[in-house]
């Protein structure tokens, strides 16, 4: 029995949404094999009109649709086992398995890329210059650098939407990044389950701060988290199934991050993922930043560390300037102004002080 003869019945055991879902996202037509298809073939299946500097506007590949027919379609095959588990990480998956298949179909150099807007995101340069004067300034100055740093930025862009796309399926409740791909969880060393109070999660992006993680493990039993950034979903399924074990069925979080508009979105996401019904769901998880406002600030650093340490947000990229603007409207940020400072910085006796009070709190 081959992967397409399942089909069917895997999506009949689906609940309805998922269902739906499902039919909106990939590709389920009777021949729909993406590994026997050319270039042409998959860009009839998945198509998009793309407008380019220059150019005619054209069918390219919608690599969105695309990956997830991509991703549905592994995961069939792992389960009649015409396919390995990946056992690694997102990234092994891209190199085992999908960029072998967009290099073989030709769509890893010669496609769209990234969308125009985002080019100069996935570019491994600077975004000061126009997108115009950066395209002509390299292709005079350097014949062929352009075509390289796009297959750099084509590259990260579709390492980026694989994990997009298989945050949804997980999400959708389609699969889980434990099951038939066997994931292996990438944090592992970052995290300890709380031994007396494991409900209560102390989460920080810094893995520099590990040190007050192993603190509030160590003196409170509660449950502590490092994210080195954005907390993957994929992570965050590992903690998820350990509180489980332990027994947590509703968790407190209190989170300390960057007083900046990114801190202040990766601790909301966290809180966010965790409340979804594939964790823990709707009203089982509370988020207290204990950096979050202004007037949070003098707990941590003294007027003469803020001085110093407070950086102009407005310097960064201008892609970027929305999201300083939401954050400066319900911050305040530093004295009326667009500032941010790293937690880093904090004196390490006020950090503790202040997990002490958040514990004491709950």
């Amino acid at each position: 029995m081959g992967w397409k003869d399942i089909e069917q019945e895997v999506i009949e055991g689906f609940k309805d949404w998922q269902k739906i879902w499902t039919g909106e996202n990939i590709n389920l037509d009777k021949d729909n094999d993406l590994l026997l298809k050319s270039r042409d073939e998959l860009i009839r299946m998945f198509p998009v009109v793309v407008s380019e500097p220059g150019k005619k506007k054209r069918l390219a590949l919608n690599d969105v649709k695309c990956l997830k027919t991509f991703i549905w379609q592994c995961w069939l095959r792992i389960k009649v086992s015409e396919l390995l588990p990946v056992d690694g990480n997102i990234r092994s998956f891209w190199y085992r398995n999908l960029e072998p298949f967009y290099m073989d179909k030709n769509l890893l150099e010669s496609d769209v890329g990234p969308p125009l807007r985002d080019l100069v995101r996935y570019l491994p340069i600077g975004d000061d210059l126009a997108r115009s004067d950066l395209v002509g300034l390299l292709e005079r100055g350097a014949p062929g650098l352009l075509v390289r740093l796009s297959r750099t930025a084509r590259e990260n862009y579709l390492q980026d939407l694989i994990s997009i796309c298989f945050d949804e399926f997980v999400l959708e409740g389609i699969l889980r990044f434990q099951g038939e791909f066997r994931f292996r969880d990438p944090r592992e060393g970052f995290r300890i389950i709380g031994k007396r109070r494991p409900r209560l999660l102390f989460f920080t992006e810094k893995e520099g701060l590990w040190w007050l993680c192993e603190y509030a493990a160590g003196k409170h039993g509660v449950t502590a988290v490092a994210s080195q950034g954005e907390s993957g979903l994929l992570a965050m399924e590992y903690i998820y199934d350990a509180l489980r074990r332990a027994g947590v069925g509703k968790v407190v979080i209190g989170a300390v991050t960057d007083y900046d508009p990114w801190g202040s979105a990766i601790a909301a996401n966290v809180a966010e993922k965790f409340g979804h019904s594939v964790f823990f769901g709707p009203g089982k998880v509370k988020l207290s930043v204990l950096n979050g406002v202004e007037s949070d600030l003098k707990k941590f650093f003294t007027p003469q560390e803020i001085e110093h340490g407070k950086r102009d947000l407005t310097k960064y990229s201008k892609y970027k300037k929305s999201q300083v603007d939401e954050w400066f409207a319900k911050t305040g940020g530093i004295g009326g102004e667009r500032y941010g400072i790293h937690v880093d910085l904090a004196d390490r006796g006020k950090l503790r002080k202040e997990v002490d009070r958040w514990v004491g709190s709950v």
